[in-house]
């Protein structure tokens, strides 16, 4: 029985029933010598050969031989990693789109929120009960910090296509520190 994942060699293929009258042996590049490796995926299917080719008849030594099948096994890796790569990278790009369209929804909610929480400042603005005051001072402030970490989150998909300009803007520490303690 032919073990049919050892490389296969051709020593002269002019002289070979099963080659000699392929165009690449009789006309083109007048190939004389071939050997080729299987390429075998992990669960054991040929996909294809690493070959070797020459316009002289030779044959390869066992060395040579083993050679090639340790190259066309780097090949199979190089292919799955590769395989690999694109589906990790398919995973990113799906999990960006996810944050992008869950980013719109909560900011669609919030503008809601943003709406209903201005008519309650404006109804509210003459109350002089101070729990009432500093209560919708939080609200608002939170709204805004909410908005503005929706955003962060979709430019990042925007940072990624590099359709993001880079602002500097001054920041009320005073203010910050007291949305903060509040």
């Amino acid at each position: 029985a032919e073990n049919t994942n050892a490389v296969f060699e051709v020593p002269d293929a002019t002289t070979d029933a099963r080659f000699s009258k392929n165009p690449l042996v009789s006309n083109g590049p007048k190939i004389k010598y071939y050997a080729g490796a299987p390429l075998i995926t992990e669960q054991g299917h040929k996909i294809g050969t690493l070959c070797v080719i020459d316009n002289k008849p030779k044959e390869l030594s066992e060395l040579q031989k083993k050679k090639l099948t340790l190259i066309s096994t780097q090949v199979m890796r190089l292919l799955k990693i590769k395989n690999e790569s694109k589906q990790n990278l398919k995973k990113y790009s799906d999990s960006k789109s996810f944050l992008s369209g869950l980013s719109h929804e909560i900011r669609t909610a919030l503008t809601s929120i943003s709406g209903f929480s201005d008519i309650l400042k404006d109804k509210l603005k003459d109350n002089e009960d101070r729990l009432v005051r500093d209560s919708l001072d939080c609200i608002f402030a939170s709204k805004d910090h909410l908005l503005e970490l929706v955003g962060d989150v979709l430019d990042l998909s925007k940072l990624d296509a590099k359709h993001i300009v880079r602002v500097n803007q001054n920041v009320d520490i005073h203010k910050f520190i007291n949305l903060v303690v509040k």
